[in-house]
């Protein structure tokens, strides 16, 4: 029988190369200081300030590892321990191919219950030579004890430190870059970095809204730390935010159960980036879909009437979760398991409510336009009458009509018993016939692009009024066509 083979430096590659952005190897190193109990976790850049970024340190409190223990974890798939109900580890790949994904060499120092300080240093250039790297039980080429006490989050407590250096990532030039600047209530300061809003501040929002978990960022070995805030895309807790939807969900067909919340946030608290639904497994967000809603939609569909709606569907358990969904290999991502819960959602309370939505908020879209036609005519109609009042060039020579310059109050639409009827002057008023057949013809779009038949129908609406107050009056066809021409080229 043939033997399965694996070229290790290929295979390394492919596990590495390009698969995580710098956020997504931090949630890998953040998920493991979570299922070890930490309560802070420091994310450090060295050198620091605006210099280049030349080692990235994950250090934590959490339970940390025996020398045993360390040596295990840095099997590539290994079965180090059962991963628990409520952690979203579930490969055992994560924190080395993260690890390889943003540098070359690899540095974990621990400290476990007992207080003994393990270490371990891999270097990829000699992992794919030769498949050999420095492990807890090898003559250390490196201090531990000093790494441990240089970067420990509790000198006295136990923990993790991971420690990249001969760094591979370019997708940030300063260490102020990498750390960045987390966007405030205000929408001020900028959404940069991994302190984006959208990164480490959603995935853990729940842990660090319960105090159980708290991320600071330090640039520099001088800089101070700087705690993370949590970011809700949901807006849940936000007083302009209406929850449409907020109960537990049963899928009878996998026995499937989870909370789904979905919330309609304020134009003016709206992101459009924030739109879709979120998976949250065991309280990390895992990730966002904004396309296709996890199958209530075809894939591509124009989202612009849903963009205030946010939705999370939460699983309690990582149990109930492998219900409906796997993880992707980097469990930045996932994958339904059967496409039936598409339509299924699509037919649930969740997929009624959000066409119910998107018919309010077309229904709402559609009345903003012709509220905003309406504004746009009137004040045209405004601007009109106002040239009238000031713009004494427009009558000409005519002393018929010079009369009313200063005299115009006003033009609207009004009431008349014969359609045959355009306009007529009430009380330094022009009203117009909107159901005379070139008025109507005229009006029948209030677009602003229409800007042009309006001018023509205030033009004939005011020749007509005025007309009609001179019926006695002889007007000659120069002053009308000379008024006429003047009311049609008006620029306002």
């Amino acid at each position: 029988m043939a033997k399965f083979k694996m070229n290790v430096e290929r295979t390394l590659n492919a596990f590495t190369s390009g698969t995580y952005q710098v956020h997504e190897a931090m949630y890998e190193f953040v998920d493991n200081s979570e299922a070890a109990d930490a309560k802070k976790v420091h994310i450090i850049v060295e050198k620091g300030n605006k210099e280049p970024v030349e080692k990235i340190i994950v250090s934590d409190d959490g339970s940390g590892m025996t020398a045993g223990e360390l040596e295990a974890s840095l099997e590539f798939a290994g079965e180090i321990r059962e991963r628990g109900n409520f952690e979203v580890s579930e490969f055992g790949v994560g924190m080395k191919a993260a690890a390889f994904s943003l540098a070359g060499h690899f540095t974990v120092i621990t400290k476990s219950c007992n207080g003994n300080i393990s270490g371990a240093f891999l270097d990829r250039e000699r992992i794919n030579k030769d498949q050999e790297f420095e492990g807890p039980q090898d003559t250390p080429t490196r201090n531990y004890d000093e790494l441990w006490e240089q970067y420990a989050v509790d000198k006295d407590s136990t923990g993790t430190i991971i420690l990249l250096e001969n760094l591979l990532q370019t997708t940030y030039g300063t260490c102020k870059a990498f750390i960045g600047r987390q966007q405030d209530s205000s929408g001020k300061n900028g959404n940069s970095g991994i302190r984006h809003n959208e990164r480490l501040a959603t995935r853990y929002r729940a842990a660090i809204d319960s105090g159980r978990l708290k991320i600071y960022t330090i640039n520099g070995q001088r800089g101070r730390p700087t705690l993370l805030n949590s970011y809700d895309p949901l807006k849940r807790n936000e007083e302009d935010t209406v929850r449409i939807i907020e109960q537990t969900i049963h899928w009878a067909k996998r026995d499937a159960n989870f909370n789904f919340i979905l919330t309609r946030v304020s134009n003016e608290n709206s992101s459009l980036s924030d739109f879709g639904f979120y998976v949250t497994v065991a309280g990390t967000t895992i990730c966002k879909d904004s396309n296709r809603l996890f199958g209530i939609y075809k894939e591509n569909s124009s989202h612009s009437y849903r963009w205030p709606l946010r939705g999370e569907i939460d699983f309690a358990t990582k149990d109930e979760f492998l219900k409906v969904m796997n993880f992707t290999s980097h469990k930045h991502e996932v994958q339904i398991i059967d496409e039936s819960f598409g339509d299924w959602l699509r037919d649930s309370d969740i997929g009624r409510a959000v066409v119910a939505e998107t018919s309010l908020r077309m229904q709402q879209a559609q009345d903003a336009k012709i509220a905003k036609s309406r504004l746009a005519f009137q004040d045209a109609n405004d601007k009109f009458v106002e040239a009238l009042n000031t713009e004494k060039n427009i009558y000409g020579a005519s002393r018929t009509f010079l009369k009313y310059f200063g005299q115009v109050k006003g033009l609207k639409a009004g009431l008349f018993e014969a359609r045959s009827d355009i306009a007529r002057l009430e009380k330094g008023v022009i009203v117009y016939n909107p159901s005379h057949p070139k008025l109507s013809a005229l009006l029948k779009n209030k677009a602003a692009a229409n800007f042009r038949d309006h001018q023509a129908a205030r033009a004939l609406a005011t020749v007509a009024a005025l007309q009609n107050e001179e019926e006695h009056t002889s007007i000659n066809f120069y002053e009308y066509h000379s008024f006429m021409s003047n009311l049609l080229s008006m620029h306002i």
